[in-house]
């Protein structure tokens, strides 16, 4: 049985959160952060081959999960899937939640920038913020997808966090966590805290990169060959190759124009986030 998700969402924190919480040793979280088991879609709306797979191919993921841990995966596609929240309940409708939100305006811009140095966009921000765009501007509707998990499970079985945390606080944030896993004596490697996780990205062979991506999700979710993706990234070819298609780059702030359009398109949904969180993120209407 699943014990907790980090459920999302996307570029807000979710790597880190799940780099830190795999050295606690009461916690077993799958070497594949992203297992992708409940959601439908993709990151690029395109359909999940994870979704709908058997319950056993899911459990392989925390076969090697010792008697005392707690078992949980970070997959932020959940958060704003239409299906996700619904099975995840079927599974367990006990399962505690941690939900990583970030500013929206600035996680749209990360996430446009991450898509944009894989290759699948070349447009520029300003156009994506005109026609709303489902994959990277209606991510950060939070209230209205938050909703639906609000509907089915206990509101303390929910814990929303704050991105900005992670540099402000980040002790405090992971000890905010093992107290809502009902965690005692969980013992945080500072020297981890600091570290950035997921971060950004150039690919220099578009060609490549897919490919190579393909044949990662191929074996990944075909359970007679999930192990030779395990083969390729103790032996570090996963990591060779993934070094050799990547460079750092920083990007331009994000336009005026913009993140006022975004601002007022944002607005009623972080108010809405308020009431329904309880909490207070009117920093986001601030500038």
């Amino acid at each position: 049985m699943i014990d907790f998700l980090i459920v999302g969402a996307e570029k807000s924190g979710t790597t880190w959160l799940y780099d830190n919480l795999k050295q606690i040793d009461n916690i077993y979280l799958p070497d594949t952060k992203e297992v992708n088991y409940f959601n439908k879609y993709n990151s690029f709306l395109e359909l999940n081959p994870g979704y709908q797979k058997n319950l056993s191919w899911y459990m392989q993921f925390f076969k090697n999960r010792k008697d005392h841990q707690l078992a949980g995966e970070a997959s932020p596609m959940y958060l704003c899937d239409s299906q996700a929240y619904k099975e995840i309940y079927k599974v367990n409708p006990e399962v505690k939640l941690i939900v990583m939100l970030r500013n929206p305006i600035y996680r749209a811009y990360s996430h446009y920038w991450y898509i944009r140095r894989k290759g699948y966009i070349d447009g520029e921000f300003s156009q994506y913020v005109k026609n709303q765009d489902k994959k990277i501007i209606e991510r950060g509707l939070y209230a209205s997808q938050l909703k639906n998990y609000y509907k089915l499970f206990p509101d303390n079985n929910i814990l929303v966090l704050d991105f900005d945390m992670i540099s402000s606080n980040p002790k405090g944030l992971i000890e905010e966590v093992l107290e809502f896993l009902n965690i005692n004596n969980g013992k945080v490697d500072e020297s981890n805290l600091y570290k950035k996780s997921n971060q950004s990205f150039t690919v220099k062979n578009k060609f490549i990169y897919d490919n190579t991506r393909r044949l990662a999700s191929f074996f990944r979710f075909k359970t007679k060959l999930g192990f030779l993706n395990d083969i390729a990234r103790n032996i570090g070819l996963r990591k060779l190759l993934v070094d050799n298609m990547k460079q750092t780059q920083d990007y331009t702030n994000i336009k005026k124009v913009d993140y006022r359009s975004l601002m007022e398109f944002y607005r009623e949904d972080i108010l809405e986030l308020n009431n329904l969180t309880n909490k207070n993120f009117n920093k986001w209407l601030d500038r």
